[in-house]
């Protein structure tokens, strides 16, 4: 399929007299993963969760939208599997949503508490939740800050695994983070787009 999830036009945004980014423009593509790198980026989520109206130009989502941001959590006092139970809008069995917690590496943890998880399970439920949800356009806010090469690795390969139904915009402090992962990354300080020669998801092809 390559309709367009994600068509930005213009984007800019200014605040306190700063412009924090400018004349960004870009479309995304199912089965595309694009990263956003740059001071930028949390300010970029914000305008397309519809968290922030002051901006200059235009964007349109085409679908339905899931996002996981950096400040995100769960419940503490519910188990991983309760989580995807409460977003199981298709009415997955708990056998299905037990292979969800598998494929993000939670195998064996579906009753545990989440209090009892490490940060980088926490991180890797919230990205399963929301994949969980089927959307058109999944954002993922700084997923690899402060994650293990471990928690990197599945998180890398959820993503690979649904990206041919979705469409994921990432964001990250620099590129170097989503080698191997992204078709194309957006540099927002300077709106200078790079497509990833090398081929896309090249590393996890093997």
């Amino acid at each position: 399929m390559n309709r367009d999830v994600l068509h930005c036009t213009g984007l800019t945004k200014i605040e306190a007299g700063e412009t924090i980014f400018h004349d960004i423009s870009f479309n995304l593509h199912y089965g595309k993963i694009i990263a956003c790198t740059g001071a930028g980026t949390h300010a970029l989520i914000r305008i397309l969760i519809g968290k922030d109206a002051n901006y200059i130009g235009k964007f349109q989502i085409d679908g339905s939208m899931g996002y996981v941001l950096l400040s995100d959590t769960v419940p503490l006092e519910q188990t991983p599997l309760q989580v995807l139970q409460k977003a199981n809008a298709k009415h997955e069995t708990d056998n299905m949503l037990t292979g969800m917690l598998l494929i993000a590496g939670l195998d064996g943890k579906e009753k545990m508490l989440c209090s009892e998880l490490t940060s980088g399970e926490i991180r890797r439920l919230l990205v399963i939740r929301e994949i969980l949800k089927a959307p058109d356009l999944l954002v993922l806010e700084d997923m690899f800050t402060d994650a293990s090469a471990y928690d990197q690795k599945i998180i890398k390969r959820m993503l690979i695994e649904v990206n041919a139904y979705i469409a994921v915009l990432l964001t990250a402090s620099s590129a170097e983070r989503m080698r191997g992962l992204t078709d194309q990354v957006i540099n927002l300080n300077t709106g200078q787009m790079k497509l990833e020669e090398d081929g896309q998801h090249n590393e996890f092809r093997q």
